[in-house]
């Protein structure tokens, strides 16, 4: 993706074809310590985030968004591994053993999916609290 921004961008502006390892080597020297993008400026420090609920649920969320489509990756579709990998980055914590623990979640009796259960509620619970708000100012 960098690699193809930086040829986009010169192409734009009608520059020679540069030297793209010392093109991205001046850009990695450039990044700071934990910054997340390359292209993004941040004004605050992002924080280091961490899951701080079970790696079962992480990969529920993670696959739930994955096979929707609702993360992609710039080529396309991202793959189950990729997004795993992209969720043990984010949060800072290796998944061990993925495919056993969801088969695990996957053979549940009464519900696979407790975790999206669960967000479901929270989110339904916030929704009821801004109605509440919004009557009470009437």
């Amino acid at each position: 993706m960098f690699i193809r921004a930086k040829i986009r961008i010169a192409r734009q502006n009608n520059q020679p074809k540069p030297d793209f390892s010392q093109l991205l080597q001046a850009e990695i020297n450039q990044i700071k310590p934990k910054q997340t993008s390359l292209f993004v400026e941040q004004k605050r420090p992002i924080p280091i985030l961490h899951w701080n609920n079970s790696d079962t649920a992480l990969l529920e969320l993670m696959i739930a968004l994955q096979r929707s489509g609702a993360i992609v990756a710039e080529e396309g579709k991202l793959s189950q591994r990729q997004i795993l990998q992209i969720a043990e980055w984010l949060f800072n914590r290796p998944i061990k053993a993925p495919s056993t623990k969801l088969n695990q979640a996957r053979e549940r009796k009464k519900d696979n999916a407790v975790f999206l259960e669960n967000l479901k509620g929270h989110f339904q619970a916030y929704s009821q609290e801004l109605d509440e708000k919004q009557r009470k100012r009437r």
